[in-house]
């Protein structure tokens, strides 16, 4: 019986015909936008998109920099945020750091001004692209200038990169664009 069960098992396979996988031809978007590196910069926010599992793109514009930086004036950056896990819960880090840039872009100097503005935080779904609102006048944020300082966090698992830190700060209101949204304080 166990010769029997080798034989069953140990089988040569035989000729089966080679089938593509379905990934096979896949091509990588371009261009991929570059996530900021260490330095200070003024960026305008360009697009804010939720993803469909849980986070969120937000699309920059560099407008200035500090100091030396890769990043050419008019450069297009990227900053993903991991807002919640496959289990539906809020994350934290990410949701803190998103929130900080809204609360930036919109004018809110503490916390606490932007919790009374929007206690149920229905100002950040907006943010993300839900109508609701605080959406009458677009996507809040969206339009507006933020200075950001970037600052190295972490590796990353892999060794290869780093974590970044975002510091955000308000951009007075003579000096947005004009065509920018207005603030909400």
């Amino acid at each position: 019986m166990a010769i029997a069960a080798t034989r069953k098992f140990n089988r040569t396979a035989g000729a089966v015909p080679a089938r593509k996988s379905r990934f096979a031809g896949v091509k990588c978007a371009t261009p991929r936008d570059p996530i900021p590196q260490v330095g200070g910069y003024r960026f305008a926010i360009r697009a804010i998109e939720e993803g469909f599992r849980g986070g969120a793109k937000t699309t920059l514009e560099v407008i200035a920099t500090e100091g030396i930086s890769p990043h050419e004036i008019g450069a297009f950056v990227f900053i993903p945020e991991c807002l919640v896990t496959s289990k539906g819960a809020g994350i934290a880090p990410g949701l803190g750091r998103f929130k900080s840039m809204v609360m930036a872009a919109m004018g809110f100097e503490t916390e606490e001004e932007y919790d009374a503005f929007d206690p149920e935080g229905a100002n950040l779904d907006a943010a993300l692209g839900e109508v609701n609102a605080f959406a009458k006048d677009g996507q809040p944020g969206v339009g507006r200038y933020v200075d950001c300082v970037v600052t190295r966090g972490n590796a990353t698992p892999d060794g290869q990169d780093y974590y970044r830190n975002y510091e955000w700060f308000i951009v007075p209101e003579a000096e947005q664009p004009e065509d920018a949204p207005p603030a909400y304080v």
